[in-house]
């Protein structure tokens, strides 16, 4: 038992109550449905951790250090699910009555390093690289006319199901109000019209299950993971956060202030100004992009915008869904069609973001920040919306100009100069829209004049005098093919290629 306690905390209190929990264990046990509810966690745990090879190397490693069977923990979950209340009240009475050791640990100065005899003069050469398998997907149409998008994993009994659904930049964007499209979709698992936040949690934790929902601006998600025999139990308190969100004043209160203070902590963060007045001069106020919401905008709203928003947005016309595990398209689709059966149309349908205009020349903004510890330099640029012919090429010059540790920029600033921690360059992309070209870099307050000659000057060096070398791009290639092998281990990153190709029309490869 391990409790992390406040710096202030009555550590002998915190003892007295760990062993007054273990005594009402003790003398009464727990009851059935405390122990079937940790039998679905755990399996829901382990099964989720046998996605990736690391995990399931791990998962050996422990079973055959400790019991000399890799697969003991097979016959661990066995002896978990055959438990019942007297047993494992025996057990509890057996072994945590007597022979209890109580070790504290308090905060300790920083020991010396210590100075391995390993050679790092030379790098070591990477071994071979298995080849990248992103699965196949199959294709079909609900008959209210979702998509879905399917790729069948069978190595873990577990399925995971997102719904992307467009929720932004209508015609009459400007009478939308800022922020809505994320507090509504942060709504909608704190309980709907027949159950409460809690009682979503608790059915969630018996059945092993996850439901979440997030998003604003272009699009939005309402998605689900489940073990596959509580596929059905799951998926139905999905569709019921989907279509029935309660929107009660408790609730929206509730994430109405936590929006707040988090807008109110980025406007107190150097980067996240930095970021939003950027936006602004890059974009525009008019435009969807430029729009900044406010903590005043989010106390302004009100559970009926939420709701009305919802009606706006969220239907199958706006909606294509994506499933990823262990199930098929002919087992499935006839449940998500009984889960979304007599869903209504949104009258809102999402209208393509304009691109924004290029500066005719550069220019230097300012926020003033006085006793601020650093300077954050944020250099950036409108570009175009994501175009698949252009993908490997883009990917490969940001590599080397900015999105590694050895790119141009980093080693310039950080390596060489000393000036940052770190400095990198990414193409930031907002859905469907348009993007922006930015370079990050926080540095030392008297260098910020020369941080900017610096990176003024890599911008200009890689169009002019020294272009990008065959040995950059080499590397800017072998770091890409080599992380590939490893890129779809998990049902997420499938579903994440998955909404990809949907979002931006790339081909199935």
């Amino acid at each position: 038992i391990t409790v992390t306690a406040k710096p202030d905390a009555d550590l002998k209190k915190i003892e007295a109550a760990i062993h007054e929990e273990l005594n009402r264990l003790i003398q009464t046990g727990p009851t059935q449905a405390e122990i079937d509810k940790n039998i679905v966690q755990t399996v829901s745990g382990v099964i989720s951790g046998l996605e990736s090879t690391s995990s399931k190397a791990a998962q050996l490693a422990q079973w055959e250090m400790i019991t000399g069977d890799p697969n003991g923990w097979k016959a661990s979950l066995e002896r978990l699910e055959a438990g019942t209340p007297s047993t494992v009240q025996a057990a509890a009475r057996k072994w945590l009555t007597r022979g209890s050791y109580t070790m504290t640990v308090l905060p300790f100065g920083d020991p010396a390093a210590f100075s391995p005899a390993v050679d790092r003069s030379k790098m070591p050469a990477p071994g071979a690289v298995a080849d990248a398998d992103f699965p196949a997907y199959q294709t079909a149409t609900l008959s209210n006319g979702v998509k879905v998008m399917l790729a069948e994993r069978h190595d873990v009994p577990q399925v995971s199901v997102s719904m992307l659904l467009d929720t932004g930049y209508p015609a009459d964007q400007a009478t939308i109000k800022d922020g809505l499209a994320s507090v509504t979709a942060n709504m909608l698992d704190e309980g709907t019209t027949t159950r409460t936040a809690l009682q979503i949690a608790d059915e969630l934790d018996r059945l092993g299950g996850y439901v979440g929902a997030g998003g604003g601006g272009e699009s939005s998600t309402v998605e689900f993971s489940a073990l596959t025999p509580t596929l059905d139990q799951v998926m139905a308190i999905w569709a019921d956060v989907l279509r029935n969100p309660a929107f009660r004043e408790g609730d929206f209160k509730r994430i109405q202030a936590q929006t707040v203070q988090s807008l109110q902590a980025q406007l107190r963060d150097p980067a996240s100004i930095g970021q939003r007045v950027m936006s602004k001069v890059l974009w525009g106020e008019n435009h969807p992009y430029g729009r900044l919401v406010t903590p005043q905008e989010i106390q302004s709203l009100t559970p009926a915008d939420t709701a009305t928003f919802h009606k706006a947005w969220y239907g199958p016309n706006n909606a294509t869904l994506f499933v990823v595990g262990d199930t098929t398209l002919a087992e499935i689709t006839p449940k998500l069609d009984a889960a979304l059966q007599g869903w209504t149309i949104a009258p809102n349908k999402r209208e393509q973001v304009a691109n924004g205009v290029r500066p005719s020349r550069p220019a230097i903004y300012i926020v003033d920040r006085p006793d601020s510890a650093q300077s954050v330099i944020l250099v950036g640029t409108p570009q175009p919306p994501r175009n698949p012919a252009d993908d490997t090429r883009i990917s490969a010059f940001n590599a080397l100009f900015g999105g590694n540790f050895t790119s141009r920029v980093n080693m310039n600033l950080r390596e060489d100069k000393g000036w940052s921690y770190g400095a990198r360059s990414s193409v930031v992309s907002s859905s469907r829209g348009p993007r922006t070209f930015l370079i990050s870099a926080p540095v030392q307050t008297d260098a910020t004049k020369g941080a900017l000659i610096e990176l003024r000057k890599e911008l200009t060096d890689v169009v002019g005098r020294k272009p990008p070398t065959p040995a950059e791009l080499n590397t800017a290639r072998t770091n890409t093919l080599l992380g590939m092998s490893s890129r779809w281990e998990t049902a997420g990153a499938v579903l994440g290629s998955l909404q990809d190709i949907h979002l931006y029309n790339l081909p199935s490869d």
